[in-house]
């Protein structure tokens, strides 16, 4: 059991490290934990991901160098380990895609001349807190529920103000946080995790990802990724 137990593991290792070496374009000199470090500053593992692996290292090192009792090694890993290895090998072997773990969804664009009042009942019917713009099939701005409210708190004394305005008189209150990131359609998981939480230069992280075929900002939107849609992005790179 322990020798079945012992290849099982190493098995995984090796497939994961081939793996990383290979996106990578690692050089055979290049050491394991200088491999992990690598994949994770460019997205391929996170660092819980990046932790466990070097854990797993030093288990790889002490079966596959350590000593031997009976030709069998002396360090094992048990079953639960073997388990999480092999887990963890087939999400950085086969990262899931963005598009394929979240529910598909129709994306509503409305246009820098749309009324208030129409986005008013999109955001009420669809109970989305962010709507992208688009002006001659371009993205220009991010309708959010934060910059209506800023809009609102600002001209209340206004009575006329909801009939007589347009979604371009309400982004002009928009802050750096009011902000979408443009992602392609195959973007990974974990390099969504990532991007939506990367700050800008002022701190702020973006509230929204747009995934459109090559991450343009012509091209029509695919999906709205929001934080609410974190937990189930989490949960495909789980592992133990």
């Amino acid at each position: 059991m322990t020798a079945h137990r012992a290849t099982a593991f190493l098995a995984a290792f090796n497939d994961i490290e081939q793996h990383l070496r290979s996106a990578l374009n690692a050089e055979n000199s290049d050491s394991f934990w200088w491999i992990v470090d690598k994949a994770r500053d460019k997205h391929v593992l996170s660092s819980k991901q990046a932790e466990a692996l070097k854990d797993f290292s030093n288990l790889r090192n002490a079966i596959a160098h350590g000593r031997y009792y009976r030709s069998e090694p002396i360090a094992e890993p048990n079953e639960a380990v073997v388990k999480q290895i092999s887990a963890l090998r087939d999400i950085v072997v086969s990262p899931p895609d963005t598009l394929r773990v979240l529910q598909p969804q129709k994306v509503f664009t409305l246009t820098s001349a749309t009324s208030i009042m129409e986005a008013f009942n999109v955001i009420k019917d669809k109970d989305f807190s962010q709507i992208p713009i688009y002006d001659e099939g371009r993205f220009t701005a991010l309708l959010t529920t934060n910059t209506i409210a800023r809009w609102v708190a600002r001209d209340l004394s206004d009575n006329h103000m909801l009939d007589a305005a347009d979604i371009a008189d309400i982004v002009e209150y928009k802050e750096p946080s009011d902000r979408a990131i443009f992602l392609a359609r195959a973007v990974s998981v974990q390099e969504t995790v990532d991007a939506l939480s990367e700050t800008d230069s002022q701190g702020h992280r973006p509230c929204a990802a747009v995934i459109t075929e090559h991450g343009k900002v012509n091209e029509r939107p695919l999906r709205l990724v929001a934080p609410a849609d974190l937990p189930a992005l989490f949960d495909a790179l789980e592992w133990e």
